[in-house]
């Protein structure tokens, strides 16, 4: 298991209503959940207690991770990788991605389709173009034209065939690919947050990060919106209670003949999207927000806000390639 830990130390404040020693904040990162830093950042009464709830979270957290790999197969599990792999036959699978499926159904009607977790076969197109250029930047390339538009023809939602009867998933096009990475963070989270409601911590996968609980010290949670063009730096910090979550065009990336090319693409193009440098959604929900940050990053600002305006609750802060900004729901 390869983590950090981090002991922030005893706090050295009282709890003013109960005059007991307030919780000491303990910390730890994992690397070897969705391909991204998990860091865990809560308060309990004792290191054995912080180190039995992260080992406890990290376990969850890696039987989400491997049903929703699309990379690898694992001894005893039916995940995504089995089903892009069953050639249309059906693929009997745990409850939990029959629901995450039915979400990302979901997902695809509100967005208009611009969030689909049928876009597998064109985004594994960039994703092999990215690690090659990645790997020879003298030789970084695009995919062909006709390689895309191809692809695209086996990007139909309703390929995806749901039998929550039986337990199976099929896929009516055996060409079609299902990809999580527009949501599976996000629909994670939202399991997290359900699953240890009496505990008080924060949490980032990645972009995505829940909040659950209070400080005993009764102070705001706080995070920071990452400078677009200054990754060392933030573009402000904010207080948040749920979930907030980051879609961004310097997350991940390669460059091609000086130009860079984000790993968000739009459906409708089926290139990166360019509109935005980064968007941040703040909600109770995490699988909404993770949903509609990458929606937002697609959408220009006024179809954006229009989108927001559906649900209740949502605050979004928007920062354009010229540094510009624009924001929603936020004080200040």
């Amino acid at each position: 298991m390869k983590r950090i830990v981090c002991l922030l130390g005893v706090l050295l404040s009282l709890l003013s209503l109960t005059g007991c020693q307030a919780k000491e904040p303990f910390s730890i990162t994992y690397y070897d959940c969705f391909d991204t830093a998990v860091t865990l950042t809560a308060y309990t009464d004792t290191e054995e207690e912080f180190f039995a709830f992260a080992d406890e979270l990290h376990q969850f957290l890696l039987s989400c991770h491997r049903l929703l790999d699309i990379y690898e197969e694992y001894p005893g599990v039916n995940n995504l990788y089995t089903i892009n792999h069953a050639g249309g036959k059906p693929v009997t699978v745990d409850p939990f991605l029959l629901d995450f499926l039915s979400f990302g159904k979901e997902v695809y009607a509100f967005t208009g389709g611009k969030v689909n977790i049928a876009l597998g076969s064109v985004l594994s197109l960039w994703h092999q173009k990215r690690e090659e250029g990645l790997a020879d930047l003298e030789n970084a390339s695009l995919p062909y034209e006709e390689d895309l538009l191809a692809a695209a023809s086996h990007t139909d939602i309703d390929g995806i065939l749901l039998n929550e009867a039986d337990g199976t998933v099929t896929l009516l096009d055996p060409l079609l690919q299902i990809d999580a990475g527009a949501l599976g963070k996000g629909y994670v989270s939202k399991l997290v947050q359900e699953r240890y409601p009496d505990k008080n911590f924060l949490l980032s996968l990645g972009g995505n990060v829940i909040t659950v609980g209070e400080k005993p010290n009764g102070e705001d949670w706080i995070i920071g919106i990452l400078d677009p063009f200054d990754t060392e730096s933030t573009a402000l910090t904010l207080p948040v209670s749920g979930a907030a979550v980051t879609s961004g065009s310097y997350q991940r990336y390669y460059t091609v003949d000086g130009k860079d090319y984000p790993h968000i693409i739009d459906p409708d193009t089926l290139y990166p999207a360019d509109i935005w440098a980064s968007v941040t959604v703040f909600c109770a929900d995490p699988a909404l927000a993770d949903a509609l940050s990458t929606a937002l990053f697609l959408l220009p600002l006024e179809e954006g806000k229009k989108l927001v305006q559906t649900f209740d609750g949502v605050s979004v802060y928007w920062i354009a390639p010229d540094g510009s900004y624009d924001k929603l729901g936020l004080d200040g």
